[in-house]
C-alpha cells in the first residue's frame, strides 16, 4: 500500500471521531440518558443488601492462617466486606454489562451526595434480591437500547443513509438481552475453572502462574477483540446476535489494524478522561461537572463506533481490506 493512499485512509479514519462530535452536537438530547442515570444513582435512594449478605458473612467459617497471608485478621476481613456490602447500591445493576447505559456513579461506593446521606431501602432476602437485580438488568437494557438506537438513528441522519433495519425494536431488544446473557453464562463457565488452575498454579510456582495468566489474557483479548462491535451491529442492522458477531468478526478483519486501533484508542481516551471524572467525591459539587462530562464523552465515542462501521460498511471500503 502506497504512502499517499495510507494517509487517505487515515485521515477518513479520524474524520469518525469529528463527525461523532458535530453529530451528538447537533443532538445533544443523547448525552441525557447517561446523565439521568447517573444523576438517578447519585441523588435517588439507595438500595443495600445488608441483611441478605451480612448473615452469611458471619456465618462463614474463618480461614486458616488467613493473617499471615493478608497480613489482616479474619474478624478485620469480614467488618470491611460488610461496610462495603453496606456502601454498595444496588440500584447499580441498572448498569447492565457488557452491554447498557454508560455509568460513572454506578463504578463507586458510598452513601453520601451533595445533600447529605441518601434515603436506604434494605432488601431482606435473598428472593427479592434476585427478583431486583433481574428486573433492574432488563430496564437496564432497555434503555440502553433506546439509548444505542437512538444514536444509530442519529449517525444515520448525519451521513444521510437509508435505515437498512427490518425487525422490530422488540426484537432488538431481546436479542440484546441474550448478548448479556451469553457473555455472563461464558465468563462463568469459563472464568472459573480457569481462576482455580491460575490460583493452583501460582501455588505451586508463581512463574508458572503468571505466565499462564498472562497466556490466558492474551488468548482472550485475542478472541474478544473481533467482537467488539456486534452490540453495534445489533442495533444498526437489527440482526440477531450471531449474525452480528459474524459480522463484526469480518469487518474487524477487513480494517486491519484499524479496528484495533479505535479500540485501543476509545478505551484509553475513556480511562484517562474518567480519571479526572472521578477525583470529585460525591459530595463534592465538581462530581456534576464529572457526570456530565462522562456522559458527553462516553456519547462520542459510542457515537464515532456506529460512524466507523457506517464507514466501514461504505462500497469504497467494504470490498477489500484496508490495511495489510
Amino acid at each position: 500500500m502506497d504512502q499517499t493512499k495510507s494517509q487517505t485512509i487515515f485521515k477518513a479514519f479520524f474524520s469518525v471521531f469529528k463527525q461523532a462530535i458535530l453529530t451528538v452536537g447537533s443532538h445533544i438530547y443523547l448525552v441525557i440518558f447517561p446523565l439521568a442515570l447517573d444523576l438517578f444513582l447519585l441523588f435517588g435512594p439507595r438500595v443495600v443488601l445488608s441483611q441478605v449478605l451480612n448473615p452469611t458473612l458471619m456465618a462463614l467459617p474463618a480461614i486458616n492462617n488467613f493473617e499471615q497471608q493478608f497480613d489482616l485478621s479474619w474478624e478485620a476481613f469480614i467488618t470491611r466486606m460488610m461496610e462495603s456490602i453496606a456502601q454498595f447500591n444496588a440500584f447499580s445493576s441498572l448498569r447492565t454489562l457488557p452491554f447498557g447505559l454508560p455509568s460513572l456513579i454506578s463504578q463507586r461506593l458510598g452513601n453520601l451526595n451533595l445533600f447529605g446521606e441518601s434515603s436506604v431501602v434494605n432488601l431482606s432476602n435473598i428472593g427479592n434480591a434476585l427478583l431486583f437485580f433481574m428486573l433492574s438488568a432488563l430496564i437496564g437494557i432497555l434503555l440502553g437500547t433506546i439509548y444505542f438506537t437512538l444514536i444509530a438513528k442519529a449517525v444515520r441522519q448525519a451521513s444521510s443513509e437509508i435505515s437498512k433495519t427490518t425487525k422490530s425494536f422488540l426484537s432488538t431488544y431481546f436479542n440484546l438481552v441474550a448478548f448479556n446473557l451469553l457473555i455472563w453464562l461464558l465468563a462463568l463457565v469459563l472464568l472459573i475453572p480457569i481462576v482455580l488452575l491460575i490460583g493452583l498454579l501460582i501455588r505451586l510456582s508463581a512463574g508458572l502462574g503468571y505466565f499462564v495468566y498472562m497466556v490466558v489474557i492474551v488468548f482472550l483479548l485475542s478472541f474478544l477483540m473481533p467482537l467488539v462491535f456486534t452490540p453495534l451491529f445489533v442495533i444498526a442492522e437489527r440482526t440477531n446476535i450471531f449474525q452480528a458477531a459474524l459480522k463484526s468478526v469480518r469487518f474487524t478483519r477487513m480494517s486491519g489494524v484499524l479496528a484495533s486501533f479505535f479500540i485501543v484508542l476509545s478505551i484509553s481516551f475513556s480511562y484517562l478522561t474518567n480519571m479526572l471524572w472521578n477525583s470529585a467525591p460525591n459530595s463534592s459539587p465538581f462530581v456534576l461537572v464529572g457526570v456530565f462530562g462522562h456522559a458527553l464523552v462516553t456519547t462520542i465515542l459510542l457515537t464515532a463506533g456506529f460512524h466507523f462501521i457506517a464507514w466501514l460498511d461504505r462500497p469504497d471500503t467494504s470490498q477489500k481490506p484496508l490495511i495489510i
